[in-house]
């Protein structure tokens, strides 16, 4: 269980403002960034790649001390990762995840006015960060341990300050499917 999205259950991430505000945020890149505001709640995720946003998640990166995302944005949490960036972590081809993720983000960064440059260099120092932060290799979700915090994104989307849900985490409506 972590916290996540009430309306589209995906994973939030949790941004440190000055003066010690926390808000509840959707991740970059993920087509719910002008969809709605972030509703947290406590539940089981829909979780995306937190490399390429890719789906499914497959495999977990565990890491030790703290990541630097953003400025106000770090994470100590493992890595959710999709097959692709699973393969390319487990055979150190660390360039071409940072190509991969690249291709797969491009479109969106685009659409939020970031340019290819502004994208490139934040995610090289992540992956940076990451590759030497490794604890070990990535773990298939079978084997991975629980996971309770929230799993990071690289970027702010629409946000909700997180002291309006402290204390108020009722777990989430089952989710459906929609139809067939």
């Amino acid at each position: 269980m972590q916290i996540i999205c009430r309306t589209c259950r995906r994973p939030l991430n949790r941004s440190d403002l000055p003066g010690g505000e926390n808000v509840w945020i959707h991740g970059f890149g993920q087509a719910e960034d002008g969809d709605h505001p972030a509703d947290p709640t406590l539940g089981d995720p829909h979780a995306r790649c937190d490399m390429c946003n890719g789906e499914p998640v497959v495999a977990l990166l565990p890491v030790t001390g703290t990541v630097h995302l953003a400025p106000m944005a770090t994470s100590d949490d493992p890595w959710a990762l999709c097959a692709t960036c699973r393969t390319l972590i487990s055979v150190d081809s660390w360039d071409d995840l940072l190509d991969h993720a690249i291709t797969a983000l491009h479109a969106s960064a685009t659409e939020a006015g970031i340019t290819l440059a502004q994208l490139t260099e934040p995610l090289r120092r992540i992956h940076t960060q990451l590759r030497a932060q490794a604890s070990g290799p990535p773990l298939a979700l079978s084997a991975a341990p629980a996971v309770d915090r929230v799993v990071p994104a690289r970027a702010p989307g629409m946000v909700t300050p997180a002291r309006a849900v402290e204390g108020d985490l009722a777990p989430a409506p089952a989710h459906r499917a929609a139809g067939p």
